[in-house]
């Protein structure tokens, strides 16, 4: 339903708030735009990696229930792999 769908985005936007809330970017595309447009979206990502600086990030990273240690990325972040 319309009420269902709007909950949806409503939570969606929630979600994406706490990511913002706590340091990180976000970026959003569709999946006409991944099929269409693929250039536009690695463009966009690459932007907003080039915005975000994980010295902001004032969370912590779990992948599978085990902490993540950011270090190795915080050195990286300076000169991406994608920029050389």
């Amino acid at each position: 339903t319309a009420e269902s769908a709007a909950e949806r985005v409503v939570a969606e936007r929630s979600r994406e708030r706490g990511l913002l809330d706590v340091g990180l970017e976000v970026v959003r595309w569709d999946t006409g735009e991944s099929w269409g447009d693929l250039d536009g979206v690695v463009r966009r990502v690459f932007e907003t990696w080039a915005r975000g600086d994980l010295r902001r990030f004032r969370g912590h990273l779990r992948i599978d229930g085990r902490p993540v240690d950011l270090t190795e990325h915080l050195r990286s972040a300076e000169s991406p792999r994608w920029r050389t």
